[in-house]
């Protein structure tokens, strides 16, 4: 009975620490605005953004969206 509580414990306090940790870290990325990518490059998706074509055959973003990526960040998407 004493083991499963230190047991319980112990997970507790690397939760603690994991999070007193990392938690000024992603603070610190979202203050810099680190932690998300622009909002046309999220709605057009990263798989054209960072490897320039769509990873699966769904409904991928419109040629607008495509066309507004394209004119903020001046590249050109080739749909191969």
């Amino acid at each position: 009975g004493n083991l499963i509580g230190v047991e319980i414990i112990g997970v507790l306090c690397i939760i603690l620490w994991a999070g007193g940790i990392m938690t000024p870290f992603f603070i610190g990325l979202n203050f810099l605005g680190m932690l998300r990518v622009d909002p046309v490059e999220e709605k057009v998706g990263l798989d054209i953004s960072h490897h320039k074509g769509a990873a699966y055959a769904l409904d991928g973003p419109t040629a607008e969206e495509i066309d507004a990526y394209e004119t903020s960040h001046g590249e050109k998407f080739k749909d191969e």
